[in-house]
């Protein structure tokens, strides 16, 4: 197991596909290989929690459409102008870092939360917490040197 981190991310996906799958199958009675592509192309459209972007967005720079909202006229294609679009494109790119930053903070928030908080709540205050780290940190920096 030399990477668990990625050992946990397969099975998320995973444990997500199967579900979707069951979902599916169970609801219209056919093949798995015949639903696998729409349950698929759900999980690629849909925004995780994290970031609140869906890993198609993040690919591609923009929103998934259905095929059918161009053969339809929905809404989203009667409000559509190629220079406004154009416009909203390049705001999109300059938000990227912006995006970026926000997906960061929240990797922080988490990774404290996950094994910073635990760590707390075994210690009678933060004080006495920030004084064991601290105490931790100068045994390291003394075995580095």
């Amino acid at each position: 197991m030399g990477h668990p981190q990625a050992n946990r991310q397969a099975e998320n996906f995973n444990r997500t596909l199967l579900h979707g799958l069951k979902t599916r199958l169970h609801q219209v009675r056919s093949s798995w290989v015949d639903e696998l592509p729409s349950v698929l192309w759900s999980y690629r459209t849909t925004s995780r929690s994290a970031i609140q972007e869906t890993p198609f967005s993040l690919t591609y720079g923009f929103k998934a459409m259905v095929p059918s909202e161009f053969l339809i006229l929905s809404p989203r294609m009667a409000a559509f102008a190629t220079e406004i679009n154009e416009k909203e494109r390049r705001v999109d790119l300059d938000l990227t870092d912006e995006k970026r930053d926000a997906a960061a903070a929240w990797v922080t928030r988490t990774f404290w939360l996950v094994t910073i908080m635990p760590e707390l709540s075994t210690f009678s205050s933060a004080r006495e917490f920030w004084l064991c780290e601290k105490a931790r940190l100068a045994d390291l920096s003394l075995k580095a040197s």
